[in-house]
């Protein structure tokens, strides 16, 4: 397996992120696989490593702000852009075949929904994990009773437990705190645009209490996945 770190990756606005890319051992082009992640790209080895075995060439790319990549950390705000120059960035390489996969879970996930409205043309495929279509629709929303706010209190919680280690020094951030944008509120600069993409959509679900249920019947009003 051939391996480059730290490539760098100008996007449209002149800010470059990090990209390590991983290479069959062998002369030719291959279909590349793109996992854009703000928890740091090392932890993609192993994926690497499986995809690489089977003919593709993986690349593992730091968003915006986080781990080797220049700019500032605002979540989901600057994700659909980026995620599409680095999807034609990555159709374009000499080693590639010019067709090119998202793959990633939770925010990783969230992300290629952003990437796949604006239509980037190498866009082949994508596979997202444990992460809604559209969370507009699909998040719970925001806390009306003393239940909710219960409820809230322990998603909030649950989920800075979760980031807290992503969200210190290792961030090029140098904020003392991160200011979270939450997904819905990028929607409306998306609209609703529909995405063809052909997409394989892995997650599971279970019971929640009844004040954090979406609604029955809730579906993505701007994605359409065939």
């Amino acid at each position: 397996m051939k391996t480059d770190f730290d490539v760098r990756v100008k996007m449209r606005d002149g800010v470059e992120l990090s990209a390590d890319i991983y290479r069959p051992d062998a002369e030719g082009k291959f279909p590349v696989i793109l996992n854009r992640t703000p928890y740091t790209k090392p932890g993609s080895f192993r994926s690497a490593r499986y995809f690489v075995e089977r003919g593709y060439v993986f690349v593992a790319m730091d968003v915006r702000g986080r781990g080797d990549s220049d700019g500032k950390f605002v979540p989901y705000r600057n994700d659909g852009q980026d995620g599409y120059d680095a999807v034609e960035w990555c159709a374009v390489q000499p080693w590639s075949t010019g067709k090119v996969a998202t793959i990633g879970g939770s925010y990783n996930g969230r992300i290629q929904w952003l990437t796949a409205v604006l239509q980037p043309p190498h866009l082949t495929t994508m596979i997202v994990l444990v992460t809604p279509a559209d969370t507009y629709v699909e998040w719970p929303p925001a806390p009306r009773t003393h239940d909710d706010q219960l409820a809230s209190f322990h998603r909030r919680a649950m989920f800075l437990k979760a980031w807290t280690p992503w969200i210190g020094p290792r961030s090029r951030d140098t904020s003392p705190s991160i200011r979270w944008t939450k997904p819905w509120a990028v929607r409306p600069t998306i609209g609703k645009r529909t995405s063809t993409i052909p997409c394989s959509m892995i997650t599971g679900s279970h019971p929640l209490p009844e004040q954090i249920r979406p609604g029955e019947g809730a579906r993505p009003p701007y994605l359409r996945v065939v």
